[in-house]
């Protein structure tokens, strides 16, 4: 990443509308599926949630995350509701920096555990997840959202399983063990661009890959790593 990124939370009126502009950037938001309203993230921040964004030259935002305080059945969580970077800075590492400034953040507030729900069929976000944060999941929700408008989601069933980063894990998809047993599960190569081209193959591979997670999720598998060829690899 490149040093002139600075990383800071956000409290202001005018940062927090700057972040709301950011998040409808990168979710292509149209009239009909409003932006993240800055008064919600202002309201977030100021009650000690997780608001936080990426600067260049000291006012620039190319990258927020949001997220707020929660429970599971394991314990207080932050729940990471979105990360973006703008398309301009893609591919150089202001999301990674993001999530472990939200990590460190988190582990200075006394939690250890971040979740946040993602499309299993987007790879470079399984990659991202699973193989350069460490976080797993086991968890499936089907039409999570219900139906989304934005230009990512749009025309799709809302899917999403729960990702879960133990902040004290240093050893990332470390039970990917000898003599585990384990289970594969494919994934398309580029379902976004998929929706747009043939949206029936897409919902063939949505309903195929829902069925299968369910099925492993079921059986007591949970997906810790995914290869570089688009196969998730579930351990029981």
């Amino acid at each position: 990443m490149n040093s002139e990124i600075e990383l800071r939370p956000l409290s202001s009126v005018a940062d927090v509308a700057a972040a709301a502009r950011v998040l409808a950037e990168v979710w292509g938001v149209t009239d009909t599926a409003p932006e993240p309203s800055p008064d919600w993230l202002r309201a977030l921040a100021f009650t000690e949630n997780y608001v936080a964004g990426a600067f260049v030259d000291r006012d620039h935002l190319v990258g927020a995350a949001v997220g707020f305080w929660g429970h599971d059945r394991n314990g207080p969580i932050l729940h990471s509701h979105a990360t973006g970077v703008v398309p301009a800075f893609a591919g150089r590492g202001v999301g990674y920096a993001l999530k472990q400034h939200q990590r460190s953040w988190t582990l200075e507030h006394n939690v250890e555990r971040i979740t946040w729900t993602f499309d299993p069929l987007i790879r470079r976000n399984a990659h991202f997840n699973l193989v350069k944060l460490g976080a797993y999941f086991g968890e499936y929700h089907e039409s999570f959202y219900g139906e989304m408008r934005d230009s990512v989601n749009a025309g799709d069933l809302s899917d999403r399983v729960v990702a879960v980063w133990d902040l004290r894990d240093g050893t990332p998809n470390g039970s990917l063990l000898p003599g585990h047993q384990t289970r594969t599960i494919p994934i398309p190569a580029d379902i976004v661009s998929l929706r747009r081209t043939d949206p029936d193959a897409a919902m063939q591979w949505r309903l195929a890959t829902r069925a299968a997670f369910r099925d492993a999720f079921g059986e007591g598998f949970c997906a810790r790593t995914i290869s570089k060829n688009g196969d998730y690899t579930l351990v029981k």
